[in-house]
């Protein structure tokens, strides 16, 4: 929404969920919204959603369902990439969503335990999601490539790096 005086009417998006929170892109182009559970899921199938929202295209959303609530949410500095982590300890079921913006492409991998945080790194390349574990755990993703790499404990502790040099 363009706030100036000469701005036209915000335009209106049908997302056919009931939105829990809006993520959009620094530069306003694309938007991520997390849903509850689609009210035309009546298999039960779904824990909740999210819709990839190309504000600029003016194109329709892509709603994507997910088998368990959203923990953490994070979108690339560039606006191309976004990330959602789920989890269920109930179910044990953990996911990482990885989507393309605006192509609108989601890809779900696997996580090894419940997700507790997301984030981008500034460079928008790869994400990461730290999960709960008791020698810790965090999943890192290469956006180039779809690629995931998980990291536990003694590989997190094999090698202390001083920050002070290149």
């Amino acid at each position: 929404l363009d706030t100036s005086a000469a701005a036209p009417a915000p335009a209106l998006t049908l997302l056919r969920a009931p939105i829990q929170a809006v993520f959009p892109t620094l530069d306003g182009t694309n938007a991520l919204v997390l849903h509850g559970v689609p009210p035309d899921d009546t298999s039960g199938a779904y824990a909740a959603a999210f819709s990839l929202l190309p504000v600029a295209l003016g194109l329709p959303p892509k709603i994507v369902g997910v088998h368990a609530p959203p923990i953490a949410v994070a979108v690339a500095p560039q606006g191309d990439h976004a990330i959602v982590a789920t989890g269920d300890d109930a179910s044990a079921t953990y996911e990482l969503y990885v989507a393309s913006l605006p192509s609108l492409e989601v890809t779900a991998l696997p996580l090894a335990s419940m997700p507790i945080a997301a984030g981008i790194a500034a460079e928008g390349t790869r994400g990461f999601v730290a999960q709960n574990h008791p020698d810790g755990r965090i999943t890192f993703v290469d956006f180039a490539t779809g690629t995931a790499r998980t990291l536990t404990g003694f590989e997190l502790a094999a090698q202390v790096v001083d920050g002070s040099t290149p």
